[in-house]
């Protein structure tokens, strides 16, 4: 689901203002940045996507601020079969 992830997070972030959030580490093994991607509206675009069914809820530690949503999330897509989730 890389197309249609990456194609939604476009309609989602594209020309908007985003606002950034840390959890605990700058970057990540592979010098990536970590953070959360929130719109103007509050809707977390990480969480977001997960709830399509268009990323997996995955945390690494120490950056688990969030793991619950995450979690949530994506059982809400399983549940509705929703993205990856499709039957």
């Amino acid at each position: 689901f890389y197309r249609e992830s990456t194609n939604r997070n476009r309609q989602l972030v594209g020309g908007q203002t985003v606002y950034l959030e840390k959890d605990v580490s700058e970057t990540d093994r592979y010098g990536r940045l970590l953070r959360y991607v929130y719109l103007a509206d509050g809707r977390m675009v990480n969480e977001l996507l997960v709830h399509e069914g268009l990323a997996q809820a995955a945390t690494f530690p120490p950056d688990v601020r969030h793991a619950d949503r995450f979690r949530a999330a994506q059982r809400a897509a399983q549940r509705a079969e929703r993205g990856m989730w499709g039957g």
